[in-house]
């Protein structure tokens, strides 16, 4: 193969190959022009190995090698060069990173804030892509009032990308502060917690904050959602999730499940650490909903033994109340051993609000609580006004207390000072002045709650929270009559008589009642003469008890008075004898009425017809009426044949339905003195008393009981307490 010739000049015409075809174009075609071949010329295989190949040795002919030595000096050192540059490039600052975190670490524990500063700038600066030296700078200088760090943060979460997490997170969680340096709404905190969740999707306090934010909107499947996410990662979550998924009442396999695995991280817990007291409070409410109700008092209990924390205390006071609220829902019968339970629960934790509002309603109820139980949580409150006599609450809770005991007029006086700044006081306040013998200042008081009532209702008849509070202040300043007029106003009823609003038929009802009591003492004996005198005829007060029955047709007091109108001696006994076999047709009143019916019988003594009327009675309801089985049991062990084997078992029905009920206790007590098992009868009798303790009837069992155990000592007490009872 012939070479090319070093010598020859560039633009000189190369001749091609034998047989080889020349384009007139690409080789000037004896014209001056040279012309560049096209994409398809140059790529095709014959010309273009034939140019390359002519390429590389034309090069390597034109050297002059003796000259490359020249440059190797220069080819070394640009090679380390490259190669120190690729090394620095590539090579890791860890060391050096190092050595700034212990300098930082080491001015922190000096305290000199400079140098901490210092040592996190040079940090941010070796690392300036990696975020999470400029978001600790950042939030040291904005920890520390320094300038800049609000910058450094802002910098880190822009709009226009997800940015980063943790400062995201840092700007919600300052939002949250009383005084935020960067205030957020609701939905900017939300959105923040969005993008954080699209960094890290399984970010355990994102989801926990997240579900926080629809609780409060009220979207609880939302809710629900992310704590369930949440509690993935933080078991103890599940406490939580139990509590959500049974307000959204879920399936109690579901709860259920929910809940043991709360109780596994949290008894874990509490065994590494037996003093950590929110985990203690925490177990025993996962305890109880467990239904161990005994494990989780058990619980407070022995944490109060190691140590005499407030948390504690306050925990096992609300248990306590839980559970006297429970049995009351269960029943209102069980008031007597929801009031005692309550007044454990404030001799626990005198400072509890939740138990003195809870007292408040058992006394609504008729309970009686005793000054001596709650002079605990009297003193204490006392003390809390004394401290800051302008504090309103004190005075309120104080109030309450003082109330309940009877202390009325005291109880006006120390809510009288905040009434300008709580007028909802006021209804309260007259209350206490009426039944503490205020009756001018009451009325004074009564009256301007009347005006600004009506005036609400002039420029809305339909407004029903004020209809209700109109008629209650006007039965208590005992214008029943006239609350009852008002509550058959065509607006409220619809038409008809009866309010249709389910809150002011049950006032209504009440107002009838009243009314009706005003005629009829509930005390007095129904003669002829009481029920035709004045306007007590029998078609005004069969028209109170139809009304107040078809406001409320459960209603026990109702029925009652229908029912002593049935024993009457008047003609209208007739017709209330015909409502009640009315009533007696719908079904749940029925066993009611023929309880109430042998109740009467039992007061007069004749216990067989008694007997007759709650056989029926105990029929209707299927033994499930814990108050039907125990006069059944009165009567049963009292008539003729007496049977005391069935009225035990008849009790203790009673007893299983409506546990520690003094009545159902003492009735067992006398069941148990009839069959002389004495040492029985003493504990029930002993049980009952506490929460009978103004009963004649327990005191002279007791005395009975005492009598045939040889304990003449006890015995005299008890007849002596009967004897200063008299005749209640």
């Amino acid at each position: 193969m012939a070479r090319f010739d070093s010598k020859r000049s560039a633009s000189q015409e190369i001749a091609p190959a034998a047989g080889e075809q020349r384009h007139p174009d690409w080789y000037g075609g004896g014209s001056e022009r040279r012309v560049f071949p096209g994409v398809r010329q140059v790529l095709h295989p014959g010309n273009c190995l034939v140019w390359l190949f002519r390429l590389v040795e034309s090069w390597i002919d034109s050297r002059e090698y003796h000259r490359i030595l020249a440059a190797v000096p220069f080819l070394i050192m640009a090679t380390g060069g490259f190669g120190l540059l690729w090394w620095l490039r590539h090579a890791t600052d860890q060391p050096v990173l190092d050595n700034f975190e212990k300098a930082f670490d080491q001015a922190t524990r000096d305290g000199n804030i400079d140098r901490q500063e210092n040592y996190l700038r040079g940090l941010a600066k070796l690392r300036p892509r990696d975020p999470q030296y400029r978001f600790r700078l950042g939030k040291f200088l904005v920890d520390h009032n320094r300038p800049g760090g609000l910058t450094q943060l802002l910098d880190l979460v822009p709009d226009t990308t997800d940015g980063y997490g943790p400062a995201r997170m840092w700007l919600v969680e300052q939002a949250q502060r009383p005084e935020p340096a960067i205030p957020l709404t609701e939905a900017q905190i939300e959105g923040q917690l969005q993008r954080i969740l699209r960094q890290r999707p399984d970010d355990t306090e994102t989801h926990r904050l997240l579900a926080e934010i629809y609780l409060r909107k009220n979207e609880t499947k939302l809710a629900e959602q992310h704590l369930e996410l949440a509690a993935t990662g933080r078991p103890e979550l599940n406490l939580a999730l139990a509590r959500l998924k049974k307000s959204l009442n879920r399936s109690p396999e579901e709860l259920q499940q929910i809940l043991q695995k709360a109780d596994k991280e949290l008894f874990e817990r509490l065994s590494a650490n037996r003093g950590d007291v929110r985990v203690r409070i925490a177990l025993a409410e996962v305890r109880l909903q467990l239904g161990e109700t005994e494990d989780a008092r058990q619980l407070l209990v022995s944490g109060l033994e190691q140590a005499s924390d407030p948390l504690l205390r306050r925990a096992l006071s609300e248990l306590e109340v839980l559970q006297a609220e429970k049995r009351l829902s269960e029943s209102l019968l069980n008031r007597d051993v929801s009031t005692a339970m309550t007044l454990k629960a404030l001799t626990v934790d005198p400072s509890n609000p939740l138990v003195i509002q809870q007292l408040v309603r058992l006394h609504a109820l008729g309970a009686a609580v005793p000054a001596e139980q709650v002079a605990a949580a009297r003193d204490f409150w006392q003390g809390q006004v004394d401290a800051d006599p302008a504090k309103e609450e004190p005075r309120v809770f104080l109030g309450h207390l003082l109330s309940v005991t009877g202390n009325d007029v005291e109880a006006a006086e120390l809510l009288r000072p905040i009434i300008g700044s709580r007028p909802e006081l006021r209804f309260m306040l007259t209350r206490l002045l009426i039944s503490g013998g205020k009756a001018d200042e009451a009325s004074t008081l009564l009256n301007e709650l009347l005006q600004e009532t009506r005036t609400q209702l002039d420029e809305n008849p339909a407004n029903v929270a004020a209809a209700e509070q109109y008629a209650q202040l006007l039965l208590l300043g005992s214008r029943a009559s006239e609350a009852r007029e008002f509550l058959q106003h065509a607006s409220l009823t619809g038409g008809g008589r009866i309010p249709s609003d389910a809150s002011l038929r049950r006032l209504y009802c009440r107002v009838c009642l009243s009314v009706y009591d005003s005629l009829v003492p509930p005390a007095a004996e129904l003669t002829p003469e009481l029920l035709s005198s004045g306007n007590r005829d029998s078609a005004v007060l069969l028209e109170l008890l139809d009304d107040a029955i078809e406001a409320q047709p459960m209603n026990a007091q109702a029925i009652d008075r229908l029912a002593r109108l049935v024993f009457s001696e008047h003609a209208v006994a007739a017709e209330a004898y015909e409502r009640i076999q009315k009533l007696r047709l719908t079904g749940d009143p029925g066993g009611q009425i023929l309880n109430l019916l042998g109740m009467h019988d039992l007061q007069a003594a004749d216990y067989t017809k008694a007997r007759t009327w709650l056989e029926l009675a105990n029929n209707q309801t299927r033994g499930r009426n814990p108050m039907i089985l125990n006069n059944l049991a009165v009567a049963l062990l009292r008539g003729e044949p007496r049977d005391p084997k069935r009225a035990l078992e008849t009790v203790e029905l009673a007893l299983n339905l409506i546990p520690d009920h003094p009545d159902m206790l003492s009735t067992r007590g006398e069941v148990y003195a009839a069959m002389e098992r004495w040492q029985d009868a003493a504990a029930d009798l002993q049980r009952a008393l506490p929460l009978r303790p103004g009963s004649r009837e327990i005191h002279l069992l007791l005395d009975r009981v005492f009598t045939a155990l040889n304990d003449p000592g006890m015995a005299l007490e008890h007849r002596r307490a009967a004897e200063r009872l008299g005749g209640t």
